[in-house]
């Protein structure tokens, strides 16, 4: 939905979480 990271590798987790996720 909003900026693609890391060309999207968890889509759920992306969404879940946003960039809390992704950060870590």
């Amino acid at each position: 939905m909003k900026k693609k990271k890391k060309k999207a590798t968890h889509g759920k987790i992306s969404i879940s979480g946003n960039r809390a996720s992704v950060f870590g």
